[in-house]
């Protein structure tokens, strides 16, 4: 789920293609398609968190403190104690930008500055 392991895949598709195809280098086209994946996989890795704490909730156990599992997603994201998503508006912005992605959007859960 790193987001630089994310960038490195796409920087290296994109070296290929414009080795292989001739296309020219746009930063965008690197940072735009690693972060949508990486959005993918905070919400794929929320929906594991909601599943863990449905299932405390059925059981009539208290719900762990799920902050210890936003070590994936630091610095763009973290979870409260009760597996709510906060995603960190200001990172979010900036990454967004770089890959051209519109200002509007993006993946599920609060947002803060």
């Amino acid at each position: 789920m790193n987001l630089h392991l994310l960038i490195w895949k796409q920087l290296i598709a994109l070296l290929v293609r414009i080795e292989e195809e001739g296309e020219k280098f746009d930063a965008r086209k690197v940072w735009a398609p690693a972060w949508i994946r990486f959005e993918k996989k905070v919400l794929a890795h929320k929906e594991k968190i909601d599943i863990e704490v449905r299932r405390s909730v059925s059981r009539g156990e208290s719900i762990r403190d799920m902050r210890k599992k936003s070590r994936p997603i630091a610095p763009f994201a973290r979870y409260e104690e009760e597996g709510e998503l906060i995603w960190d508006e200001d990172l979010v912005k900036k990454v967004r930008e770089l890959g051209g992605l519109s200002k509007g959007g993006g993946a599920g859960g609060r947002r803060t500055s």
